[in-house]
């Protein structure tokens, strides 16, 4: 296990490289692309451990792809644990169990070949479409092995703009896990960015804006991508519809030279060689039209999971399987529900009534609230509202359960101030 010096000075080494990234995408005014692939590369730039990670990362996949079977049977070949993140202060950016599991769902039609949009994929690319035979499966045991819906949420003010600074707040196993963010805003000028296999490893994993998170899931399936160690279809760098793209390669045989599209969707495009169109439905451009992967973006996207490096092998192993709740068969006891509710303080006058929002998750069925003043005075409720009589500091608390008896009770101390009605202060929510 390391010690807490050495964790220490790997988290002050994260946060100054964080600092200067923020800093230098401040310094730049560019149109805000969807993929933060830049970020990445500069990240890289003078790191030479990381660039001899990805050069022989780059060894090891030319040599699979040469030497691999090629798989025709129908049942998947990988399976993924994943866990979400959650980052809010309790605004819509608190995303519900429903909105993850439809990403979840989406991410393995898309690498499954199931999505209704590839029986529309183009003639000319009809015969290049790659089934990634990968599924993605909420972790169900968390590093501790407890019980867990594959899910965490944490408040906190870094939801606007944290992005690698919430990986300061939680981050699971990434050699176990693929670790998702989903906050409310970036600071690095794009709607979602992933790390290639060999970052290090305090960084690895995909952060996403909420918004896109909920109305754009084909976005997620693209930064996977790139965590499968995909580059663009043009090639490793941000700068689509560039005629210099045609000079550069992403590596995959069966994808053409390309530019990259301009959000929106060419099927005649064909600008880096004449007569030959270029594959703008690729979940890898930057199209309106992003349907699916070809053979040789799944062949290195399971090169990736066969290397070492960042421990991406250790991913779908029979053992790891076991550890996360992944493997087939499993089950668990009901996980006990979470408690929560807004941390603001709140402040009224005497007689007023407030409401407070259940926001508790993980399948609760029943909730009571009780509010205690600094003098002993108790108050109690169904529904969170409650009606201030006296003036005081106010302890508010929430307890939930399930149907399997487990209980959850947070307590937030203080959080209510009822002042005198003749009081000049007026009522607020801070």
């Amino acid at each position: 296990m390391k010690s807490f010096t050495v964790q220490y000075i790997q988290k002050f080494k994260l946060f100054c490289l964080i600092m200067l990234l923020i800093i230098a995408q401040l310094l730049k005014a560019q149109k805000v692309p969807p993929c933060g692939h830049d970020h990445f590369e500069s990240l890289i730039k003078n790191d030479t451990t990381v660039q001899n990670r990805r050069q022989a990362l780059e060894r090891f996949t030319q040599t699979f792809k040469s030497t691999r079977v090629s798989n025709t049977s129908d049942s998947v070949a990988y399976i993924i644990p994943v866990v979400f993140h959650i980052m809010h202060e309790y605004g819509d950016e608190n995303v519900s169990e429903s909105d993850i599991l439809k990403a979840v769902e989406r991410l393995n039609q898309d690498f499954q070949k199931l999505t209704a949009e590839v029986a529309s994929v183009s003639q000319s690319f009809k015969s290049r479409i790659g089934d990634g035979k990968i599924a993605f499966k909420l972790a169900k045991l968390d590093p501790e092995g407890n019980c867990t819906t594959g899910f965490t949420k944490h408040a906190t003010k870094l939801t606007n703009g944290g992005d690698d600074a919430l990986k300061l707040i939680v981050q699971w196993p990434p050699e176990r896990y693929l670790n998702i963010w989903v906050e409310k805003s970036m600071t690095i000028k794009a709607s979602a960015y992933a790390y290639f296999p060999g970052a290090p490893e305090i960084l690895d994993g995909i952060v996403i804006l909420k918004n896109t998170f909920i109305l754009d899931k084909i976005v997620l399936a693209h930064e996977v991508g790139h965590y499968l160690n995909l580059a663009h279809v043009w090639g490793f760098n941000n700068n689509t519809f560039m005629p210099e793209n045609c000079a550069l390669s992403d590596f995959v045989d069966d994808t053409p030279t390309t530019t990259g599209s301009n959000n929106n969707c060419n099927l005649n495009q064909n600008i880096c060689v004449p007569g030959i169109k270029e594959n703008v439905e690729n979940i890898m451009d930057y199209s309106t039209c992003k349907k699916m992967f070809t053979i040789g973006q799944v062949n290195r996207m399971h090169a990736a999971l066969n290397a070492s490096i960042s421990g991406r092998n250790n991913l779908w192993t029979d053992e790891n399987l076991a550890r996360t709740g992944t493997n087939d068969g499993f089950t668990v006891d009901m996980c006990p529900p979470v408690a929560d509710f807004s941390n603001k303080n709140i402040r009224i006058c005497e007689g007023e009534t407030i409401t407070i929002l259940n926001v508790s998750y993980r399948n609760y069925t029943k909730s009571s609230w009780f509010a205690l003043s600094e003098k002993g005075d108790l108050l109690e409720t169904q529904d969170g509202t409650f009606t201030f009589h006296q003036a005081g500091q106010y302890d508010v608390g929430l307890i939930v359960s399930n149907d399997a008896g487990l209980a959850d009770t947070l307590i937030r101390k203080g959080i209510v101030e009822v002042t005198p009605k003749n009081s000049i202060n007026q009522p607020s929510m801070q």
